[in-house]
């Protein structure tokens, strides 16, 4: 939809983003506004007039908003999220999960706030996480008025990529002239600006569209390019007089996958992720996906199992018994409580989160739903993102309605159903599992497919679990030998398997041992370890292949675990 677009104008101030986050942890995840602010007033000028105690009939007036936007940028990403907790005319801050992380980064020294150089990282990892999944036109609580389509840090960073390096009026030029309905896509967008600079003067027609558009201020102080230059993940050069835009190289290398993800028009998620077990999609759903939420409201989740059905997934009419008299009661199942806080609530972002999608017959069980899967592709409609084709279920219209009320009747047709541009659905699956069953083509061209590969990289951060459980199984599972952790075994292993297949053993893909096939649990001794993991390698991976844990599960049990083995004894002379 083409709407109103936003880019918050306040200072892009880290001191203040990163005091902002620290002000909401201190109270405990959750402070009122008024409370922000006069914590907010007191580290900008050492004192604040605001009393201790909010007032019960406290309102704010327009000039006394300074030290509250202090908080809308690390609102607009999704660290600081509005929350209704209370009876009060103004929402209260929350930290969200990606928000308490952020948290956990920051050091405050001599008054100052700030991230060391080793955790940089990590809050680099935090901000494209945002990027990658937060919406920024709309459903956004660092531009509450703001509903339009264009999505502006997505258009900055994908034009970028496209076009090497950009001026300010050009990014103007994009996002804006896509919000004002120039451009039939991005990508026209992008091809008019690679033709107006190979004109004499489209330096000078671009500058004229912009100063159409009214935004020129914008041009000379964009706070989102101040943003991204201020993390380091863009750097600005003066050229012949003019400013140019473009990534640092190395944090390019870096999230060059991610960046080249971006849709800088909005479209709601429909996304599977998928990976063998241990690659640990839940937690990326959890943390990754989901990192900007607050509202635990807003996620509806659902495991799909063997005996799952399309009653299970969006509901029930159940008999019952009063006076006498038999009513029938329809019972909403995970679909049908999705969709109704979504069209209740068409400011925020609402998610159904499918977890194990091939576990089930997934076609069976979302029956005519599927057909609500196609979704309106046109960022200059209003029903952009919505349902392309409606289906007619009057038991869910008539628990919508009682939801809703009779706005139902300006949303949906008579007993029809679509689903708004708000709702997001993203599943999880095993690849190449035993006992799943088969995902259709037609299904998953609804869906973006996300994999999740075997990565053992994040060991090398020391904040990161994986490197906790490197450092654990080193002393209590492998014996302090150098080289000899958690990462390390299961990584000889893989390559095992790699080469074991090409012997024309056939292992599947599944059976390799993910980062997060164990918990920290499981290497707390040698037991747990030749429980969990050894006993699994024996009896279901190296089952058939000659010459590998031939031995009785016993013997292995005595020399790992009464003997005081190392667990890489058994496949070194494999290596």
């Amino acid at each position: 939809m083409i709407g109103t677009l936003n880019i918050d104008k306040a200072s892009v101030e880290m001191d203040r983003f990163l005091q902002s986050v620290s002000i909401v942890k201190k109270a405990g995840g959750t402070i009122s506004r008024y409370h922000f602010k006069r914590e907010m007033e007191i580290l900008m000028s050492g004192t604040s007039s605001m009393l201790e105690q909010e007032p019960s009939n406290y309102r704010e007036l327009s000039n006394e908003r300074t030290p509250y936007n202090k908080s809308k940028l690390p609102r607009y990403f999704g660290f600081i999220k509005l929350t209704k907790l209370r009876e009060s005319h103004y929402a209260d801050l929350t930290l969200t999960k990606r928000g308490k992380l952020l948290s956990n980064l920051i050091e405050e020294n001599d008054g100052q706030w700030d991230i060391t150089p080793e955790k940089e990282y990590e809050f680099m990892k935090l901000i494209i996480e945002s990027v990658l999944y937060d919406s920024f036109g709309k459903c956004n609580d660092g531009v509450e008025e703001s509903n339009s389509d264009i999505e502006p840090p997505k258009a900055l960073l994908k034009s970028i990529y496209l076009l090497n390096e950009v001026t300010p009026d050009e990014i103007l030029y994009i996002t804006w002239g896509l919000n004002a309905g120039w451009f039939d896509s991005f990508d026209a967008a992008i091809l008019k600006v690679k033709e107006l600079r190979e004109k004499p003067n489209g330096t000078n027609d671009i500058k004229s569209k912009v100063d159409e558009l009214g935004k020129k201020n914008f041009s000379g102080d964009n706070k989102l390019i101040e943003f991204f230059v201020k993390v380091k993940l863009l750097k600005s050069e003066t050229r012949d007089g003019n400013r140019y835009i473009k990534f640092d190289s190395e944090l390019f290398d870096k999230y060059k996958n991610e960046i080249q993800q971006l849709n800088p028009i909005y479209r709601p998620m429909q996304l599977v992720l998928s990976g063998v077990p241990g690659t640990g999609k839940s937690f990326y759903v959890e943390n990754s996906i989901l990192g900007g939420v607050s509202d635990t409201n807003n996620i509806v989740r659902t495991i799909i199992h063997p005996d799952y059905s399309y009653s299970d997934f969006v509901g029930y009419i159940k008999p019952s018994s009063s006076g006498g008299l038999i009513n029938y009661k329809f019972y909403p199942g995970p679909f049908t409580k999705a969709l109704a806080k979504a069209l209740a609530n068409k400011k925020s972002s609402v998610f159904l989160i499918i977890e194990e999608m091939n576990r089930g017959n997934i076609s069976s069980v979302m029956g005519d739903t599927f057909q609500l899967l196609d979704r309106v592709d046109d960022f200059k409609s209003h029903k952009n993102g919505w349902s392309q084709y409606a289906i007619e279920n009057k038991e869910i219209y008539n628990y919508i309605k009682s939801i809703c009320g009779a706005a139902v009747k300006g949303i949906l047709p008579e007993n029809k159903l679509l689903i708004p541009s708000n709702l997001h659905i993203i599943g999880t699956m095993n690849t190449a599992d035993q006992n799943v069953f088969v995902i259709d083509t037609a299904f998953r061209r609804r869906f973006r497919n996300l994999y999740l590969q075997i990565d053992f990289s994040e060991s090398k951060n020391p904040n990161s679990y994986l490197h906790k459980m490197d450092k654990q199984s080193s002393g209590k599972v492998f014996n302090n030998v150098d080289n000899r952790n958690w990462c390390t075994f299961a990584q000889m292993v893989n390559k095992l398997i790699d080469e074991k297949n090409k012997e024309f053993t056939s292992i599947p893909e599944d059976k390799k041992l993910a980062p997060y096939f164990i918990q920290l649990s499981d290497l707390k001794d040698k037991r747990s370890f030749c429980d969990k993991v050894l006993f699994y390698l024996k009896n279901d991976v190296f089952k058939y292949t000659e010459n590998l844990l031939n031995e009785s599960y016993q013997k292995i049990y005595v020399d790992i675990v009464q003997n005081n083995g190392n667990p890489f004894d058994l496949f070194v002379k494999e290596e």
